[in-house]
């Protein structure tokens, strides 16, 4: 988390990097989007979960791609491969800043800004995506080992972002 400079002593890394407010833009992901609300137990349909994650993502690849655009390099790939690399890069970085909100002790978790109750029916109304919310943890687990800064989870992201088949 830190480089040596040359008197010796300790420098933190994101002085050096011109991403390090990047990360701003994927806190977002952490929250409720605009015009998103908790549902009630008589809403917990497959049209209102659908409607909530579909806002959810949209917002989550909107953030990504404000935050594709501030790591050096992205901006100069064609357009096609700045899609292809938002695309395939959104759901892993979340992930990622998803995991700063999970509790290993506690197995409490940010799913996509969903109550309990909302993350309990995903599984009955979305049978593919039943193994999210156990398959997730283990992924957080691994990250917060990590112990990463946010200048680290950063340049984590930002090589999620540029390396293909990484995410």
């Amino acid at each position: 988390s830190s480089v040596p400079p040359a008197n010796g002593g300790p420098v933190d890394i994101a002085e050096f990097l011109p991403v390090e407010d990047a990360f701003k833009y994927l806190n977002a992901v952490r929250e409720l989007p605009e015009g998103g609300r908790n549902l009630a137990e008589h809403e917990l349909t497959v049209e209102n979960i659908w409607e909530k994650m579909m806002l959810s993502f949209k917002r989550n690849v909107h953030v990504t791609t404000k935050f594709a655009k501030k790591i050096p390099g992205f901006r100069t790939c064609s357009i096609d491969d700045q899609i292809s690399m938002i695309q395939g890069a959104s759901f892993p970085i979340n992930s990622c800043v998803l995991a700063l909100d999970y509790n290993p002790l506690t197995n409490e978790m940010n799913y996509f800004n969903m109550t309990e109750m909302e993350r309990t029916a995903v599984p009955r109304l979305f049978p593919p995506f039943a193994q999210l919310p156990v398959k997730l943890p283990d992924i957080w687990k691994k990250i917060l080992a990590l112990r990463m800064n946010k200048a680290e989870m950063t340049l984590f992201c930002g090589i999620l972002l540029m390396s293909p088949g990484m995410g």
